[in-house]
């Protein structure tokens, strides 16, 4: 179930240094992810709650706050992301929130 990743996006990493895959941030790079579904979040804004529409994506790959996604020729900015981890401490994947 973990190793499959049907969905086909253009990565662009927000870090000017190359990661661990050798890939920096100039370069837009095709990587395999999966899409999960959408999520809304409140945010509360100088004492203000807005509702914000966000899509939920698995990685294989490591994805920071700041990376872009861009899916079907539209950019999206990761707002939020975090490493899954199993019962032995070793990664799954990380899921990025994109909008």
């Amino acid at each position: 179930m973990f190793d499959y990743y049907p969905d086909t996006i253009e990565y662009i990493s927000k870090s000017g240094q190359k990661d661990m895959f050798g890939y920096a941030s100039a370069k837009p790079v095709s990587k395999q992810v999966r899409y999960v579904g959408g999520k809304s979040v409140q945010i509360n804004e100088n004492n203000a709650f807005r509702e914000e529409n966000r899509l939920l994506y698995q990685c294989p790959f490591k994805v920071e706050q700041g990376d872009k996604f861009k899916v079907d020729g539209k950019e999206l900015i990761v707002k939020y992301a975090e490493e899954i981890r199993d019962v032995f401490c070793k990664t799954i994947y990380w899921e990025a929130q994109v909008i």
